[in-house]
């Protein structure tokens, strides 16, 4: 009999203990409601820097995408630009070496009807607006091959300097040619050999020299960079 009381005291003694320690378990200290509560503050901070990162990435993508759309749209500008602008310098080349065959023609018949007279100082006139005629052409054909430079460069206003300058170049060797044609005329009308010839040839071949400005206007269809 004592041993059966024995063992039920033990049992209820198991059951009891038992069951205050699930009560303990189950049952949160304010210490972990505090550290849960913590946990959930610190898991929102963590998305919401995660989205605010994912946003900045967004609105950087697209400024990217609007950049890259617009150079395009600068280079194909500057690519009309200087083409039409090469176009026409060299149109005006083209007509100035015209021009010289022209008055060289025209000295050999002199020449030739008069051996007597003395064109040293045209002809010398002449080989100085040759020379820098060939110059200038050089100096156009290598600005029309630096222009790819400029259209793939990532500072394409520096890179359109040194074409600006290039041009520059051309465009006062040009005006140089024209006064020099202009003398050379008049020294030929001076020699009053084939007056009436030399006149007309004059009227329809005087160089005209448009003087090109290479600087980048504000308004299409020029660059802007």
């Amino acid at each position: 009999m004592k041993a059966i009381i024995t063992t039920l005291t033990i049992v209820s003694a198991f059951f009891f203990f038992m069951s205050t320690s699930s009560a303990q378990t189950l049952t949160p200290t304010p210490t972990t409601r505090k550290d849960a509560i913590k946990q959930k503050i610190e898991v929102k901070k963590t998305l919401l820097e995660t989205r605010k990162e994912e946003l900045k990435q967004q609105i950087l993508d697209k400024k990217a995408t609007r950049e890259a759309k617009l150079a395009e749209v600068r280079k194909e500008r500057i690519s009309t630009f200087w083409q039409m602008l090469y176009n026409r310098m060299l149109a005006n080349i083209t007509r100035l070496e015209r021009l010289i065959q022209r008055i060289e023609t025209r000295l050999a018949k002199i020449e030739e009807n008069n051996e007597s007279i003395d064109t040293d100082n045209i002809k010398d006139q002449l080989l100085n607006a040759k020379n820098l005629l060939a110059d200038a052409k050089t100096s156009l054909e290598a600005a029309n091959l630096s222009i790819e430079d400029v259209l793939s460069s990532n500072e394409p206003k520096a890179a359109f300097g040194v074409v600006r300058n290039e041009i520059q170049g051309v465009k006062t060797k040009l005006k140089e040619i024209h006064s020099i044609l202009v003398h050379v005329i008049g020294d030929i009308k001076g020699l009053r050999v084939g007056q009436d010839d030399l006149n007309n040839a004059t009227e329809s071949a005087t160089p005209t020299v448009e003087v090109l400005t290479p600087t980048v206007e504000a308004s299409s269809p020029t660059p802007t960079i």
